[in-house]
């Protein structure tokens, strides 16, 4: 009779495989948490300045013009401004707070695609930026703006 260990019953190798595996990815989740949070802390303000003033400058500037201005302003702002991140989010709210406001244009959402479709979405946004001249991740994201209103008009939903 092959007698056990004092500790217990065998574990399967591969129960405790899974096992680990299972507490490295909650080790990463905290751990990517904690830095989040660090960063928000000592740059959220920051941040959030910048997407309200965003909000706020687009809504200024879209009570003057349409839908196709301020899509015009939005271009014009990628293209004379540098490529980094929190410009980028001003920039997107900016065209938001814009379009938000902004008299309609009878065909402007001709050949949007519908925002589920992600990947139909993206490619249509960075043929837009390369149409435009505009290389970088953050033309495209702001494009986003322009596909929620046109989804919105689809589906029936005034602004």
């Amino acid at each position: 009779m092959e007698s056990r260990h004092a500790s217990g019953p065998a574990v399967n190798r591969g129960a405790r495989a899974v096992l680990l595996l299972l507490g490295f990815v909650a080790l990463m989740v905290l751990v990517m948490a904690g830095i989040g949070a660090w960063w928000w802390s000592h740059n959220g303000r920051e941040w959030k300045a910048g997407f309200d003033g965003g909000i706020k400058e687009g809504m200024a500037f879209g009570k003057g013009t349409d839908q196709d201005g301020c899509l015009a302003a939005a271009f014009e702002r990628h293209r004379t401004q540098p490529p980094e991140a929190q410009i980028g989010v001003r920039n997107a709210s900016f065209l938001n707070g814009c379009l938000s406001v902004a008299k309609p244009v009878p065909n402007f959402c001709d050949g949007v695609p519908m925002g589920w479709n992600a990947l139909a979405a993206q490619r249509w946004s960075e043929r837009r930026c390369a149409d435009k001249g505009i290389a970088g991740n953050f033309c495209p994201t702001t494009l986003g703006a322009v596909i929620q209103v046109c989804d919105q008009k689809k589906i029936g939903i005034r602004r």
